[in-house]
């Protein structure tokens, strides 16, 4: 079945710069923690997380 989604407010809405944030720190997403260094790769199907850099050229 088909359905069609439509957003309400897709446009972006400006922010106000308090300079604030942080870098290099441990962020958490649905029960996975994800510490500096780590990578990320992702694609239309899903997102992968590995603790090293992966070899990825066997794939291209």
């Amino acid at each position: 079945m088909d359905i069609g989604i439509k957003a309400i407010g897709t446009n972006p809405i400006k922010t106000q710069k308090k300079g604030v944030g942080e870098v290099n720190c441990m962020i958490s997403m649905d029960n996975i923690i994800i510490t500096p260094g780590m990578m990320l790769y992702s694609d239309d199907n899903g997102i992968g997380i590995a603790n090293t850099e992966l070899d990825l050229s066997r794939l291209l």
